[in-house]
């Protein structure tokens, strides 16, 4: 069988501190909290000469801590508008919680759950615009990629999840020391 695992839109808080070096080249620490419910597996399954496609809903969770540490290059500047790109690695510390799967109108309890630590690889591309020379606003997307891959047997059972990949849009207000 092969299938993807869809998750239901949520909301994270996201903290950070920087440093720029000069106004082409910053650092930054990035702090996040994020909880998201699961949607559904959607998927192929074939046994034997009977293969079954659909969709089974899973209600259950996942709560995440995320650290990276990014560094930040601002092309044209530090001044006026900044469009910036950038990248980082860290951590990513996930709760999961499934607590039963429902296929058609039958709900079968799970009350599954998981904790792990992996790796975490961000990529960056944002704009600010200052404001003042204290403040500024802006947004930025970052594509954040983590290695929560992983094969388990149970006799002839093998299963296979692939790595965890979300895209967040964030809007900033920064204010400058």
């Amino acid at each position: 069988g092969s299938g993807t695992i869809n998750y239901n839109d949520g909301a994270a808080i996201i903290g950070m501190a920087g440093y720029h070096f000069n106004d082409y080249l910053a650092s930054e620490a990035e702090l996040g909290y994020s909880s998201f419910d699961y949607s559904n597996l959607s998927g192929t399954l074939t046994a034997g000469s009977t293969t079954a496609s659909g969709s089974i809903g899973i209600n259950g969770s996942v709560d995440a801590v995320i650290g990276l540490a990014n560094g930040i290059v601002t092309p044209w500047g530090n001044k006026g508008f900044s469009p910036y790109i950038g990248g980082g690695l860290g951590f990513a510390n996930y709760n999961t919680k499934v607590n039963s799967l429902t296929v058609g109108t039958t709900t079968v309890g799970v009350n599954s759950s998981n904790n792990a630590t992996d790796l975490a690889l961000d990529a960056i591309v944002g704009l600010n615009y200052a404001v003042t020379d204290k403040f500024s606003i802006g947004g930025r997307y970052q594509y954040l990629w983590v290695d929560s891959s992983s094969t388990t047997t149970t006799g002839s059972l093998t299963v296979n999840e692939g790595n965890f990949g979300a895209s967040i849009i964030t809007a900033q207000l920064t204010y400058n020391f």
